[in-house]
């Protein structure tokens, strides 16, 4: 899932994440997420939200679509690339889950 150039609320990062409010107020404090405070309320500013766990990073399909060695080792180039470049296009934060 991406999401563009948006604020979100603990309880949209906790949904998007898995995670519970706790452990969301804790990287905060611990300085592992960025987030903003407007009032009371922390807002984040959210550039990409990726979910990076197996068969979704590189696709399942992909993989089971190749014939031999090389061609596994190109898709598995390719999908790096891809990522790499996707990554680097984030203009704020990128947080990248799995």
């Amino acid at each position: 899932m991406v999401l563009e150039d948006r604020w979100l609320s603990v309880d949209d990062i906790c949904k998007y994440l898995g995670i519970s409010k706790d452990t969301a107020y804790k990287w905060i404090a611990d300085k592992d997420m960025p987030a903003n405070r407007i009032g009371r309320l922390w807002k984040f500013k959210a550039v990409a939200f990726m979910s990076c766990d197996d068969e979704v990073v590189p696709l399942q399909e992909r993989i089971e679509s190749v014939s031999d060695e090389s061609e596994l080792q190109e898709v598995y180039q390719t999908e790096r690339h891809l990522l790499y470049v996707a990554c680097t296009r984030a203009r704020d934060y990128l947080m990248v889950t799995g």
